[in-house]
């Protein structure tokens, strides 16, 4: 599954309550906004989330390949 920010929008994006995913940036850049703070990403970065999970925020222009364990 891709997940696309376009245009510098902000997207809400959570795991869902039994599999954690891998986010991995295959294009563009931005910031991840949790609870906790900010995580900066880049092209080729992978983030890793949760299950049940906070919500994130993720804010910049980029494009996911979202996995589920």
């Amino acid at each position: 599954m891709l997940v696309n920010t376009q245009r510098r929008q902000k997207v809400s994006y959570r795991a869902d309550e039994v599999s954690f995913c891998v986010l991995l940036c295959v294009d563009g850049c931005g910031v991840i906004t949790y609870d906790e703070g900010d995580i900066t990403f880049y092209k080729g970065d992978c983030i890793f989330v949760p299950a049940d999970s906070v919500t994130l925020t993720i804010h910049g222009q980029a494009q996911f390949l979202d996995v589920r364990g």
